[in-house]
């Protein structure tokens, strides 16, 4: 059993949500997606000569 990051309450470590919040466990990952994202776009505009 693990805790989960957002309440708190113990869930299967096989699973991938929490079955009383219904978060994802693997946030994380997609926080890391969003930010190569960013910076993705703000290397396309800089290339483009919009900033």
């Amino acid at each position: 059993m693990v805790e989960c990051g957002e309440c708190g309450k113990e869930i299967s470590h096989s699973s991938n949500k929490c079955i009383h919040c219904g978060v994802n466990r693997f946030t994380g990952n997609d926080m890391v997606k969003v930010v190569v994202l960013v910076i993705a776009a703000l290397f396309v505009l800089a290339s483009l000569g919009l900033l």
